[in-house]
């Protein structure tokens, strides 16, 4: 058991990841009985083996069912059949558990929507399934079992620096400070979308200009949503009506691809600043994080 038990360390750095404080899921209506039933099946088959054979770091779903095929096929070639019933007994038990997560998940889905089932909420199902893939390594001929071993312990390890590899680092926001503490002067605004990210920003930056979240303050209080992100026609006139001609802004953009709507919302900020601004300049932190720096209004 010290082997699985090595696996399970190194797929932390995954479970640490999923358990956030946000989800990107934005509610949606409720759709017929099968075709949630189809949808929730098919989110719940996947984080499975999300799970248990971590392929993060493929972005194909051609490539991901490709792969998920050929270890199957391994897996039956691997398998020791007479050690099956010997462990049937054992193995039902955790089983049984897995599938009444599963089942509450699925209604939960389909009474209340997706955003009741996110990753942050299934992850409760990782430890049952991953004492099953313990069992399952049991049954494994020896002669493949470190085999088995490595590559499972392969994809943890990349998964783990593909994902970990894409976070804002302290040092990201040191740098994108010190590049406006030498380049700003005097009233010149540091807006920041997502608002979020200002608070970070605040962090780090010993500057004399104001930080702006836009497109409002984030409150800590209220529920999570898309209004923190969604840019609505108010939120461009309030803007309009804070910039002036005789001096310079900053415009910090954290890309949140991920939150429905925000490329359309980043889309919209983008095209009313380059329709009544001079951009200056353009700087991106990892091609995630973009400051950009306009000049007063063109007349």
């Amino acid at each position: 058991m010290i082997l699985p038990v090595c696996l399970v360390l190194l797929y932390i750095p995954q479970i640490l990841l999923s358990i956030n404080v946000q989800t990107s899921l934005v509610p949606v209506p409720h759709e017929t009985l099968a075709s949630s039933l189809f949808e929730v099946s098919r989110v719940l088959f996947n984080r499975i083996m999300l799970y248990t054979i971590a392929l993060t770091f493929v972005y194909s779903a051609l490539k991901i069912w490709i792969v998920r095929a050929i270890l199957m096929i391994l897996l039956f070639i691997s398998l020791n059949y007479d050690g099956i019933k010997k462990s049937s007994r054992s193995l039902l038990p955790i089983f049984i558990f897995s599938l009444v997560i599963c089942f509450f998940f699925a209604i939960i889905h389909c009474l209340f929507g997706a955003e009741y089932s996110a990753y942050k909420y299934t992850t409760i199902l990782f430890m049952p399934l991953f004492i099953l893939l313990a069992f399952v390594l049991r049954l494994i001929k020896q002669r493949f079992l470190y085999f088995w071993l490595i590559l499972l312990a392969s994809f943890y390890l990349t998964s783990n620096f593909d994902k970990y590899r894409e976070l804002y680092k302290r040092t990201d926001y040191v740098l994108l400070s010190n590049d406006l503490e030498k380049n700003e002067k005097k009233e010149e605004p540091i807006f920041v979308y997502r608002n979020i990210s200002a608070d970070i920003l605040r962090l780090y930056y010993r500057g004399t200009n104001k930080i702006i979240p836009f497109p409002e303050a984030i409150s800590y209080n209220k529920q999570f949503g898309p209004e923190s992100w969604l840019i609505k026609d108010q939120d461009i006139k309030k803007l309009d009506e804070t910039l002036t001609k005789d001096h310079n802004f900053y415009i910090i953009i954290v890309d949140d691809s991920g939150l429905r709507g925000f490329n359309e919302s980043r889309n919209i900020l983008m095209d009313f600043l380059l329709n009544n601004f001079k951009l200056i300049k353009e700087k991106s932190y990892k091609g995630r994080t973009i400051l950009y720096e306009f000049s007063g209004k063109t007349d």
